[in-house]
């Protein structure tokens, strides 16, 4: 995966969602309505960033390191890949 601008990296204290859909339609969900998810504000954990953090922690060494990791793939899915 390509390394992230140094803006995106810098930015990394939270993660933002950009509501484009495609993290969603990668897995066929069926609660996505549009670009927007239809139960957001009780969608499971691996659908919750901030909240999926504490499942992952293991295997990153910090949060931003979770944040910027989901971001790489948030930015492969809207290219179209994985």
């Amino acid at each position: 995966m390509e390394e992230l601008p140094i803006q995106v990296q810098n930015q990394a204290n939270k993660f933002k969602c950009d509501k484009c859909g495609a993290c969603c339609r990668a897995v066929n969900c069926k609660f996505l309505s549009g670009n927007i998810c239809s139960v957001y504000n009780e969608r499971p954990i691996v659908c919750n960033i901030e909240n999926g953090y504490s499942l992952n922690k293991k295997y990153f060494k910090d949060k931003k390191s979770w944040y910027l990791a989901n971001k790489k793939a948030c930015i492969s899915l809207q290219k179209g890949g994985i």
